[in-house]
């Protein structure tokens, strides 16, 4: 712990991740205000003691609007990396400690999933589904980020299996149920919430990506993404609208991917 304490690079990021978290989650609770609320008299009002983030055109406070987004932004963000570890997780440790047919066929498999743009193949499935709702996105955004864990967790697995301690397990007769699930899968605790960190973020950018060209969140539910969007076309006389759902995009993916790495580099799990 004193060591965390004393590296600014891990603990400067982790403030800004729980100080933005606490925000977006609990500030909401204690204002009034709803996102969807419109004032056509206060539309396009800049940033001001009455308004913190000013007013998009419909006259809504985009500082509570800023708030129910980063919500979404980053629910979709952490229940994706979940689901994608849900599949991955279990699909490299059978491939990686099964071995031999069943290894090369998952192999196979996987390696036909990668062959794929990620982000392609995800316009499309949106575009063609058309998902209404957050859940259907946080599935359909799961369900195509689970394959570098996967390869992670299998190489992992391949060189794990191998060790001494494993083979003892072997020898006095233990099943590989219980070999798996309480000797090997928590020697692979590092690898798999440093790359999970590392995907919360990208998983962010996605979303904001997806919702910025109307395909991910749909308004009138607010994400960074689509209220970015929605401030594009008065860039320069209503700057405001754009201007903090996107620093706080970046603000928070640099948090995640520094927070990621110094924890690999540190070793700061085990």
């Amino acid at each position: 712990m004193n060591s965390i304490k004393k590296n600014m690079k891990l603990t400067i990021p982790a403030f800004l991740l729980i100080f933005v978290s606490i925000c977006v989650i609990f500030m909401p609770m204690l204002l009034p205000e709803k996102p969807s609320d419109q004032s056509l008299d206060e539309a396009y009002q800049s940033p001001s003691k009455m308004h913190f983030f000013g007013t998009d055109k419909f006259g809504r406070d985009l500082f509570i609007r800023f708030l129910h987004g980063g919500r979404i932004s980053l629910s979709v963000g952490l229940l994706s990396v979940l689901f994608a570890l849900a599949i991955g997780v279990p699909f490299g440790l059978l491939s990686g400690y099964k071995g031999g047919f069943v290894d090369t066929t998952m192999s196979w498999i996987l390696n036909l999933f990668m062959a794929f743009p990620q982000f392609f193949l995800l316009l499309a499935i949106v575009a063609i589904f058309e998902p209404n709702s957050v859940w259907w996105i946080v599935i359909v955004i799961g369900a195509l980020s689970w394959m570098d864990i996967a390869r992670i967790v299998r190489n992992e697995t391949l060189s794990l299996k191998e060790r001494e301690f494993i083979s003892a397990c072997r020898i006095v007769g233990l099943s590989k149920k219980r070999i798996l699930f309480r000797h090997v899968l928590p020697n692979l605790a590092v690898p798999i919430l440093v790359y999970a960190t590392l995907m919360v973020g990208n998983v962010i950018l996605i979303e904001s990506s997806l919702s910025f060209i109307g395909l991910g969140v749909q308004p009138p539910t607010p994400s960074w993404g689509n209220i970015i969007n929605e401030g594009r076309d008065v860039l320069l006389s209503g700057w405001w609208i754009s201007a903090f759902p996107g620093l706080a995009i970046v603000a928070t993916v640099l948090a995640v991917n520094i927070f990621g790495e110094e924890m690999q580099r540190m070793n700061v799990i085990r």
